[in-house]
């Protein structure tokens, strides 16, 4: 989880991370699973909340993540369906968009959940942090009176 929190590491010790986090996923299961989830879906973000881009993990990698996690049976669909949609969350960057047809795909398979929605516009359209999202990359909302500038 603290690794997962350095957003200025190198996309390749990131793709490292990744995969090996995508291992653990598959072989854990219970409570323990949950932060590996948490820890993935801030390794891929497609929007950093504080690095800088050049450290984004390429678009194929995360790819592959998606794919193996859409293998899966998710035992906590919610957080597994957070994970997914930070994966696959759309950017103001084309370069950073993933395939339409696997966007596809996760839609698909969130769309099953009634609580899904605002997962599922994050994908379709850039969607600004909100404050749903900080709590989960804080832990916490912010204090009354800050706010991040975007």
């Amino acid at each position: 989880m603290l690794a997962a929190s350095l957003e200025n590491l190198s996309s390749s010790i990131k793709i490292e991370l990744g995969n090996e986090l995508v291992k653990s996923i598959k072989t854990t299961k219970g409570a323990s699973q949950e932060h590996y989830y948490w820890a993935l879906s801030r390794i891929g973000a497609r929007a950093p909340f504080h690095g800088s881009l050049d450290t984004v993990v390429p678009k194929e990698t995360v790819e592959k993540w998606i794919e193996a996690l859409l293998k899966e049976k998710w035992t906590n669909p919610k957080t597994a369906a957070y994970t997914v949609a930070q994966l696959a969350r759309k950017t103001d960057d084309r370069i950073r968009y993933l395939d339409q047809t696997l966007c596809k795909r996760i839609i698909d398979r969130l769309s099953q959940y009634k609580w899904s929605e605002r997962l599922i516009k994050q994908i379709h359209e850039v969607v600004p942090l909100e404050m749903e999202d900080e709590k989960k990359i804080f832990g916490e909302s912010l204090p009354i009176g800050l706010y991040i500038e975007g």
